[in-house]
């Protein structure tokens, strides 16, 4: 069984934040969300707002795509 989606987005978040050489807060001010929120994704914490995850993913260069 592979990891929940939460674990999943969180090491890509972490992994890509460190390959562009970038702090928390720098993403935190690209995606227009606050430093706690980025700690919770970081960190696979559930209850984080979809529409936050979508804009770190996106201000870290990638796309948040669903599909059937």
């Amino acid at each position: 069984m592979s990891e929940p989606i939460e674990i999943q987005v969180a090491a890509w978040v972490r992994v890509r934040r460190t390959q562009l050489g970038l702090t928390r807060e720098h993403v935190s001010e690209a995606s227009g969300y606050s430093l706690s929120v980025i700690e919770r994704i970081e960190s696979g914490e559930g209850g984080s707002r979809l529409a936050a995850v979508g804009a770190v993913v996106e201000a870290l260069g990638g796309r948040l795509e669903v599909t059937e």
